[in-house]
């Protein structure tokens, strides 16, 4: 960490920076990097599959097969629509709408909410 943030860079990525440390020192890995955004206004990328990492900066783009699926600012993760439409569910939700199954789409106002369909399920809910 020393050895990249002496010459108070504008671009610092970071590729798993915590990936080998305790609890406590990754800690201050995330305070560093934060540390660098605040003082020299270094824009920090960081690389990681620690959510909790990730959790510790400002804003967090979750890839999932090869595409950003959601978003996370200031702890609210908000789902990020495709150029085609599609929509990756955050992780704890897609377990209710598995691979290949199929959801009804109702406009209600301003939202839209999903429905499972149950294999046989037919006609309106």
């Amino acid at each position: 960490m020393a050895a990249a943030l002496v010459a108070s860079p504008r671009l610092l990525i970071a590729d798993e920076p915590t990936s080998q440390l305790d609890h406590a020192n990754a800690q201050r890995v995330v305070e560093l990097l934060r540390d660098a955004r605040d003082r020299w206004g270094t824009t920090v990328v960081v690389v990681t599959h620690d959510a909790e990492v990730g959790d510790g900066m400002d804003r967090r783009l979750t890839m999932r097969d090869g595409r950003i699926g959601a978003e996370a600012r200031r702890g609210e993760q908000v789902a990020v629509i495709g150029r085609d439409g599609t929509i990756q569910l955050p992780q704890e939700l897609a377990e209710t709408f598995p691979p290949g199954g199929r959801a009804r789409v109702v406009r209600r106002g301003d939202h839209i909410e999903l429905h499972p369909i149950a294999p046989g399920q037919e006609g309106p809910a």
